[in-house]
């Protein structure tokens, strides 16, 4: 998440930082992060820990330019990667800057 909003050397930067996507202080250190990670909506420990389920950062901010979006406690849900991929997919529109 770091890496792909802040390191432009991410093969996934142009997609997230390179258009404003961005972390919440908070979550710059990891330990807040896990903290966290129980209180973030749709968490169930048994589906996080075999990876069915993936951080999202777009269902709950669908309405905000791409650039806008950032990822924190308040702003994620955990979805699963066909869920993921729907809402991504949501941000893709022909001429869009989300084409990249």
């Amino acid at each position: 998440m770091l890496h792909r909003c802040y390191n432009e050397y991410d093969d996934n930067y142009h997609k997230y930082g390179f258009l404003g996507v961005s972390v919440a202080e908070r979550w710059f250190d990891f330990e807040n992060f896990v903290v966290d990670i129980p209180s973030i909506e749709n968490y169930d420990k048994i589906l996080f820990d075999s990876k069915v389920l993936q951080l999202d950062k777009d269902k709950k901010q669908i309405d905000l330019p791409i650039g806008k979006r950032i990822y924190s406690l308040e702003t994620c849900c955990f979805l699963t990667a066909q869920e993921n991929l729907f809402y991504s997919r949501k941000n893709r529109k022909v001429g869009d800057i989300y084409e990249i």
